[in-house]
């Protein structure tokens, strides 16, 4: 068997150039004609037939389809905010690969380039699929009702996460709820316009806003059980354009994040319920709708298990931790732990003694490309031992 590792660290170069190339072109949802016509160009590259199943979705198949079949996802889309991490090879078009999905990506390509080299010694199939629209969390169910999970039929799915603040190429595996669910919301609260200097002529709907701010905040301390990890975070808030009118209107928007199935609908409930009846006493009218939503991502134990003993082969006992995760971090790649036994694991990017302080979406966040070889090897070590293991 191949050392993947080995190969990786021979392929370090050129997986830092993939990287740095993406990471300078980011593009957003499911507008990412620049990002999918370089990952085309890579995988005809490296031998590999492709198919875009819907906009910006592309997969390709290594190895036998008649045995089991295994899926490595890899987010490709990137956030609308301005880079400010100094890299000479950052972003300058107001987008950012902030979350690390430019390190997927890249270690998929990586992967693919390498399972190519064995194809031969596959007793199965490895699907590579590159999925867009991750951030609005919309890509994975796009591509599931396109059929990414059929033809062949998929029976196992895995999908990696650059983790800030951890040893760089040290690997997690957590079993059970590992990410959690995701409701973004917005809200449209509506008031009665008003000169600033005459504020009891109008309905101040920013007054109302802050009050709201405020109040959801207490669901999480009053409502749910503090051991039950959850968080209600606005994102943006916009309204008026005067400094001296108290505008009509102001929409706010967020994020709903739980940890348990449980709690989510009770948070959601009462979130709305609350919102509507604040808005009411101070004789405003609130709209709250939820624009998009991803379940808890559940961690299958079985391949958990497998996958840890991949990469201990690899790295060795100190290489992987096994804690359960608990982070309030999202991702729908949920909606493949729904259909099929999953999971998605951490990739260590550098401690903050090293220089590596800031938080996935922090403008400033800069990743430790020597972790890169670890990403790459994961991928193809993961998938090359369970595709010959479970297909005999």
């Amino acid at each position: 068997m191949i050392d993947f590792f080995a190969r990786s660290m021979e392929l370090k170069e050129e997986a830092i150039a993939i990287r740095r190339h993406l990471h300078q072109c980011p593009e957003i949802g499911f507008d990412l004609p620049k990002t999918t016509e370089f990952i085309k160009e890579k995988l005809t590259e490296y031998g590999c037939s492709y198919r875009e199943i819907c906009k910006c979705g592309i997969i390709a198949d290594i190895g036998d389809p008649k045995g089991k079949t295994i899926l490595i996802r890899a987010d490709i889309d990137a956030l609308p905010s301005r880079e400010e991490s100094g890299e000479p090879f950052a972003a300058v078009n107001g987008n950012s690969h902030s979350c690390g999905h430019d390190f997927h990506c890249t270690s998929l390509l990586i992967c693919a380039k390498m399972l190519k080299e064995v194809e031969p010694e596959l007793k199965g199939c490895v699907r590579l699929c590159f999925q867009p629209d991750e951030e609005a969390i919309n890509g994975a169910i796009e591509m599931i009702d396109k059929g990414v999970l059929e033809n062949p039929h998929v029976d196992a799915a895995i999908s990696m996460h650059t983790k800030m603040q951890f040893p760089t190429g040290k690997y997690n595996v957590g079993k059970g709820n590992y990410l959690c669910s995701s409701d973004i919301f917005r809200i449209e609260i509506t008031g009665v316009a008003s000169h600033g200097s005459a504020p009891e002529t109008g309905v101040d709907p920013i007054n109302i806003a802050s009050k709201i701010i405020d109040a959801v905040q207490t669901i999480q301390t009053r409502e749910i059980n503090t051991l039950d990890p959850n968080v209600i975070t606005f994102g943006s808030i916009h309204a008026g354009t005067a400094p001296n009118v108290i505008p009509e209107k102001v929409e706010l928007t967020g994020t709903i994040r739980c940890f348990t199935a449980a709690s989510r609908p009770i948070i959601k409930a009462r979130f709305v319920e609350l919102i509507e009846q604040m808005a009411a006493v101070y004789r405003a009218k609130a709209v709250v709708e939820f624009t998009s939503q991803t379940p808890i991502t559940y961690n299958d134990e079985v391949l958990c298990d497998d996958i840890c003993r991949y990469l201990k082969e690899m790295v060795g006992e100190e290489g992987v931790s096994t804690y359960a995760s608990g982070v309030k971090g999202s991702d729908d790649f949920a909606y493949f732990s729904e259909k099929v036994p999953s999971v998605m694991y951490h990739v260590g990017m550098g401690l903050a003694e090293d220089g590596y302080i800031y938080s996935l979406h922090n403008p400033h966040v800069r990743f430790d490309e020597n972790a890169l070889p670890y990403s790459c090897a994961a991928f193809a070590q993961i998938t090359y031992r369970w595709v010959n293991e479970y297909s005999l």
